[in-house]
């Protein structure tokens, strides 16, 4: 996610995403799904060899995935992966240091710069995967991360935002569930808030000696296309889940949206 230095040390992801029982809590994720949505998305988009930034990329999953896929013949994608969180980072770098042409970098998704970055050459295609926005108190900052994006792409550059349905999400809630990560128990509770608008998911997860509350905003398909809209994008594509299968706000798992940068 994002680096707190430019931005309010209040922001509650900013410690709890480098908090080594978040990073217990969420070691289950897997790779092989990351390898499948890069793939789906480079074969259905046609994607040619070009410059991308995966922006909140974790432990490095998709940003690898991205380096190395359609690699034979083609050259490859130049990827650079930008994450909040120092030990994610650190991981990334460790996990995938053989992997070529692969970059990991802390870094703000709200302010993050090319010159940043090292090289003022604008990305072909930028990445937001796996609900890595919409976690901030101020509803403003989603709109700032959109025009970020813009500045960040060429012209004509591709954006694929990803994010949870929150229609499907509401309606198939679990409430309460006990996870088990090796010697670690944790507690989890959700529950959603109507209310600041446009709502909020909440998960508190509780261990022993130590509890936290996620929230992340509640934004819908017509808020994400908005914020799309009045950024400066054009949306392209509008994907339900990872397989790339059409968006239907009652079944579908994600909210997939790929869209060009005017």
């Amino acid at each position: 996610m994002q680096d707190s230095s430019n931005e309010s040390e209040n922001d509650w992801f900013v410690s709890w995403f480098d908090d080594p029982h978040y990073h217990r809590l969420y070691a289950h994720r897997s790779q092989e799904e990351a390898d499948a949505l890069i793939a789906n998305l480079h074969n259905r988009l046609a994607w040619t060899p070009g410059r991308i930034i995966d922006m909140g990329c974790g432990k490095g999953r998709h940003a690898a995935a991205a380096a190395k896929v359609g690699t034979s013949g083609e050259g490859g994608h130049q990827v650079l992966g930008v994450d909040l969180s120092p030990a994610s980072i650190e991981a990334a770098r460790k996990n995938f240091s053989s992997v070529p042409r692969l970059q990991f970098m802390e870094g703000d998704m709200r302010n993050f710069s090319l010159e940043q970055a090292g090289d003022v050459a604008p990305f072909d295609i930028a990445l937001s995967l796996f609900t890595s926005f919409g976690y901030f108190d101020d509803a403003k900052d989603n709109a700032r991360v959109i025009a970020n994006f813009h500045r960040l792409l060429a012209p004509s550059g591709i954006l694929v935002l990803d994010f949870l349905n929150t229609t499907l999400a509401k309606a198939h809630m679990i409430t309460q569930e006990r996870i088990q990560r090796e010697d670690i128990t944790f507690e989890v509770k959700r529950w959603f808030s109507a209310e600041p608008r446009p709502g909020h998911f909440y998960k508190q997860i509780k261990w022993e000696g130590g509890e936290q509350t996620e929230r992340v905003q509640a934004l819908g398909f017509d808020d994400l296309t908005g914020l799309l809209k009045d950024g400066g994008f054009e949306i392209l594509h509008t994907f339900g889940d990872y397989k790339l299968s059409p968006y239907a706000a009652d079944v579908s798992p994600r909210c997939l949206l790929v869209s060009k940068r005017l």
